[in-house]
């Protein structure tokens, strides 16, 4: 294999990366749902609805992710890893083995009824849409950070962590954070993308506004994955539910890999995908009536005022007090009002339309490549070059 200058990095390393190991991986991809399916029928407890396990394989997957740089890494060799991990596959060749022979013996002695529960096109579309998002945003997120931070390895465990995490805490019954906490916490963490968006924040990451950043991905990626998980079929339609969410997965990965850098000279995905998040407060929601209109304008007008004034406040105040202003306050009435979810979307999107009126400057020349974007523009007499955020 060569690399060819002249084409499309991404879709080359895709070809190498589906040619040099999307085989095994896949293989190994698909025993996740192949043991749950297995343990369905196995007749143990639980065995009618066996997604609890989804949150098991990802909580394997994230201490996997981890033990490599922190255990694997520093105390072992490439032969004694590479060694250890041929033992291990071996083992989980046999342990597969003797699951299968104990799910054949289950299925034997229960009999099953036949299903009537078969999912709708209306069901595919959900799944597809709630896997999408969490896929892309993580994505999104992570080329944000690595924008100011560098691409320094490692610094996509981060929002890839917190991903996993997400499906060990949703995929079970046990629910460690209530439904109103987390719409509370969802609707802020779409302000905390809106508001980075607006403008109104601008120049380098800082620590503080990447952490928002990760935190407000992870809220996001919780509430898309809790409602995934209430929308799962009967155990009898298992499989085609985790095909359809790895299909969901891999368009957000194409998404921002590789269709986004075609279409958008800046990050426009992570505004797509606020987008399609800030949706999800419209699920489920009643045609509203004039009075709710009126409380929707309220809402909205409170969440951007500070924003939409900003050129206006910064000269009367300080710059902490500005911060507050156009921070603090539109994320404060957020969780505060979260209830009010149409305003709450209205503010949303109005805030993001903010963000690219500001940025609509001329410029000489814009462009986007694996480096990010590139763009030219005269300012004050003098030429300026700037990659990302750096001059």
């Amino acid at each position: 294999w060569q690399f060819d200058p002249n084409g499309t990095v991404a879709v080359q390393t895709l070809a190498l990366f589906a040619l040099g190991v999307g085989m095994p991986f896949a293989v190994l991809s698909a025993n996740a749902p192949l043991i749950q399916s297995w343990y369905a029928k196995s007749g143990g407890p639980s065995a009618d609805d066996p997604y609890f396990l989804y949150g098991a394989s990802n909580l394997g997957s994230l201490i996997a992710l981890l033990a490599f740089p922190l255990a694997a890494e520093p105390l072992f060799g490439a032969g004694q890893i590479g060694m250890g991990w041929a033992f291990g596959f071996v083992a989980l060749g046999l342990l597969l083995g003797t699951s299968g022979l104990l799910a054949r013996k289950g299925a034997a002695k229960r009999a099953t009824a036949p299903t009537t529960d078969k999912p709708t096109l209306k069901d595919y579309g959900f799944w597809l849409f709630l896997a999408f998002i969490p896929s892309s945003l993580m994505l999104a997120v992570t080329t944000t950070i690595s924008t100011d931070l560098g691409s320094f390895p490692l610094i996509w465990v981060i929002p890839l962590s917190l991903f996993l995490l997400t499906f060990v805490l949703t995929f079970t019954n046990r629910t460690f954070i209530s439904d109103a906490l987390l719409n509370k916490l969802f609707v802020t963490s779409l302000g905390v993308f809106a508001i980075k968006l607006s403008g109104v924040i601008d120049g380098a990451l800082t620590i503080a506004t990447t952490g928002a950043l990760v935190v407000a991905f992870f809220f996001v990626a919780l509430k898309a994955h809790r409602l995934l998980y209430r929308a799962r079929p009967g155990e009898s339609n298992l499989t085609i539910f985790y095909v359809t969410m790895s299909v969901g997965g891999a368009l957000g990965g194409l998404f921002n890999s590789l269709l986004a850098p075609s279409l958008f000279s800046d990050l426009r995905e992570l505004h797509v995908t606020v987008v399609l998040a800030a949706l999800l407060l419209l699920y489920r929601i009643n045609k509203p009536t004039a009075r709710q209109l009126t409380t929707t304008l309220i809402v909205a007008v409170v969440v951007i005022a500070p924003v939409a004034f900003d050129s206006l406040i910064a000269p009367l105040v300080g710059k902490d007090v500005r911060l507050v202003l156009v921070g603090v306050v539109p994320l404060a009435a957020l969780f505060v009002l979260y209830q009010k979810r149409v305003g709450a979307f209205c503010a949303i999107i109005l805030l993001m339309g903010l963000g690219i009126l500001n940025q609509a400057t001329p410029s000489l020349f814009k462009d986007r490549s694996f480096f990010w974007r590139h763009l030219v523009k005269d300012t004050a007499g003098i030429r300026r070059y700037q990659n990302g955020t750096t001059i």
